[in-house]
């Protein structure tokens, strides 16, 4: 009795361990049929490299490839970049809808040739309401003095034109750059067709302050004429 005991035990045994080994085996199946299917889709879609070289994708993540055809963000920025230097104002407008941001930050992405292109150009370019983001971009070039050498009648020459375009901030702009440079008489005639940029922080009276009244009240009656750039010194 006591050996039949013992071959019934062995039998289940033995009948445990097939089960298990068949369990085992459809795991083994699975795993490597999906596998199988990953590396298909991964290959599929460009990742060959990352399949056979796993360890070095760890160190540098793969991210999928763009869609054949379309060019990258930054290959869109070059070629309006280069298309701004030339004077495009529809390039210029895309390219601030890329890059939100002031005239300073989007600076930054042309070279130093593009900016003397781009400001020779826009010295040539008529104070439209077409031309006035261009404008005032080309005068904070001049302005900032590193790709172009600064020249005060360059830079006063452009923001004026953009002013003129509609760009009421240009107004503002010359006048704080025309009161650094020393020339309160002309920072108080913009400060005059400031209005809604530069007040209450910028109120005309403070650059009055600085000048005598005779020319003050010279000025105040220029400011009316648009195309007066620089208030008369006397």
């Amino acid at each position: 009795m006591c050996q039949c005991y013992c071959r019934c035990n062995c039998d289940n045994d033995r009948e445990k361990a097939k089960r298990y080994a068949i369990v085992a085996g459809i795991y083994v199946l699975v795993f490597a049929l999906s596998g199988a299917a990953m590396f298909s889709s991964l290959v599929e879609n460009g990742y060959a490299e990352w399949a056979s070289n796993p360890l070095r994708a760890q160190a540098s993540p793969v991210h999928p490839p763009e869609a054949t055809g379309a060019p990258s963000s930054d290959r869109r920025s070059e070629e309006l970049t280069a298309a701004v230097a030339a004077g495009d104002v529809a390039a210029l407008n895309e390219l601030k809808g890329l890059l939100p941001g002031g005239d300073r930050i989007v600076i930054r992405l042309f070279s130093d040739e593009q900016l003397k292109r781009l400001v020779a150009k826009a010295l040539t370019m008529p104070g439209t309401a077409n031309n006035a983001e261009l404008l005032n971009l080309a005068g904070q070039v001049v302005i900032a003095g590193e790709a172009v050498p600064y020249a005060n009648q360059d830079a006063v020459q452009l923001l004026s034109k953009a002013w003129t375009g509609g760009k009421a901030d240009a107004a503002r702009d010359l006048t704080l750059h025309l009161k650094m440079k020393g020339d309160p008489a002309s920072a108080y005639l913009w400060a005059l067709r400031c209005v809604r940029p530069c007040m209450p922080m910028f109120p005309a009276s403070e650059y009055r302050k600085q000048i005598d009244s005779t020319l003050a009240a010279r000025i105040e009656e220029l400011s009316k004429d648009s195309s007066i750039v620089f208030a008369p010194r006397i």
